[in-house]
């Protein structure tokens, strides 16, 4: 995989550093509530490409045991137990199966993740 450079610089820097603060929390927040469910987190999109902007938002990709098999039911689930940070984030939720099966199959969104 090709290494990137980035630059950062006045407000890009700051509010980089201050959404990852934030993303920090709130992935600890999810390990601690989550442990015996959660298996990785993994960071996908322009932000794990390094080829962000200010409006860049932050996906994520969460695997883990979920009890409901509807996404929508999976996010409520972590919605119910988390306060979501003021974050631009989007998370996906998947069992190991499913991600792997999406590995399998080559998506695109999955592999800049790994």
């Amino acid at each position: 995989m090709e290494q990137k450079n980035i630059i950062l610089s006045g407000k890009l820097l700051e509010k980089h550093k201050r959404q990852l603060k934030e993303l920090q929390n709130f992935v600890y927040k999810i390990k601690s509530i989550f442990k015996d469910k959660l298996v990785s987190v993994i960071l996908i999109g322009s932000r794990a490409r390094l080829d962000f902007n200010i409006r860049s938002d932050i996906d994520l990709i969460l695997v883990g045991q979920w009890s409901n098999y509807v996404l929508f039911d999976r996010i409520d689930e972590i919605k119910d137990k988390v306060d979501l940070p003021l974050l631009p984030i989007d998370f996906f939720l998947y069992k190991p199966d499913e991600i792997l099966k999406l590995i399998d199959r080559g998506n695109p969104m999955i592999l800049q993740g790994f």
